[in-house]
């Protein structure tokens, strides 16, 4: 007996799953749900409930008309999936192409930042040497602490040039 159950279980389950049973069964329940509040929920005996739902639905209410829209949908559904894919698969290509173009933006921004860090560094240098030999030249001795004040002062200036590298 629970072996019967369970195979009218498994045969209930499989045809309520195929698309074309199921969008049937939506739609017998879309069409004629003030059917199945009469039967159901109706306190009307049988005899009237069958005279109601005889006067009021006609065999294409009742069934034709569903299956036609079950039958659409079912030819539909594969339509309507592969239109759903293909946007899904645009927008992750657009997706893709973006991230490319800011990863892109960053490289080109951490190589130009990388170019004006190695210029202050190469002017840095060359300011170094030409105060040590300015220094040098007018026979004074060399301050630590001038070097440093001076070339704070050069970065200063030379960073305004080169701002836009640094942002």
């Amino acid at each position: 007996m629970k072996e019967t159950s369970q195979q009218i279980a498994s045969s209930l389950k499989e045809k309520i799953g195929s698309p074309i049973f199921g969008s049937f069964l939506l739609s017998c329940l879309a069409l004629n749900w003030k059917m199945v509040i009469i039967l159901f929920a109706s306190e009307l005996d049988a005899i009237k409930k069958i005279g109601i739902i005889t006067e009021s639905y006609s065999l294409w209410s009742i069934l034709l008309y569903p299956l036609i829209f079950s039958i659409i949908v079912a030819m539909l559904s594969p339509l309507l999936q592969n239109i759903i894919q293909l946007i899904k698969d645009k927008l992750e290509i657009a997706r893709q192409h973006i991230l490319l173009r800011q990863t892109e933006e960053l490289r080109m921004r951490k190589a130009e930042t990388d170019i004006a860090i190695e210029n202050m560094k190469l002017s840095a240098d060359m300011f170094k040497e030409s105060f040590k030999q300015r220094v040098s030249e007018r026979g004074e001795k060399f301050n630590a602490e001038d070097l440093d004040m001076e070339l704070e002062r050069f970065l200063s200036r030379s960073s305004m040039r080169h701002r836009k590298f640094l942002r």
